[in-house]
């Protein structure tokens, strides 16, 4: 869990406004075989300050093996999720196939 402050924002109108905050829940979960999931949830106490990208939520899960040599094949999403829109924005993530 965390909390964000930001201190100097701009809204939707392009004007700055001060002490933008928000709070975060995150969790990620391993598993044998280089298995992860990880999602995190985000509150803004004042909804107007929730920009465009702000996100409800983000995801992430794949399979990732730190070690040299080995392929890795990830898929996540970390703008702009909307909770009215979970299947929608689920589909716009980023796959990504990389090998170190």
């Amino acid at each position: 869990m965390g909390a964000n402050l930001t201190p100097r924002y701009s809204d939707s109108s392009g004007n700055l406004n001060a002490n933008k905050r928000n709070v975060v829940c995150a969790c990620r979960a391993s598993f044998p075989g280089f298995f992860y999931l990880d999602f995190s949830t985000y509150w803004y106490p004042d909804k107007a300050q929730q920009r465009s990208w702000g996100p409800d939520f983000t995801y992430g899960f794949g399979l990732f093996d730190w070690l040299p040599r080995r392929l890795s094949v990830t898929c996540s999403n970390f703008s702009g999720n909307r909770c009215k829109d979970a299947l929608a924005t689920f589909m716009a993530g980023a796959i990504q196939l990389s090998q170190d």
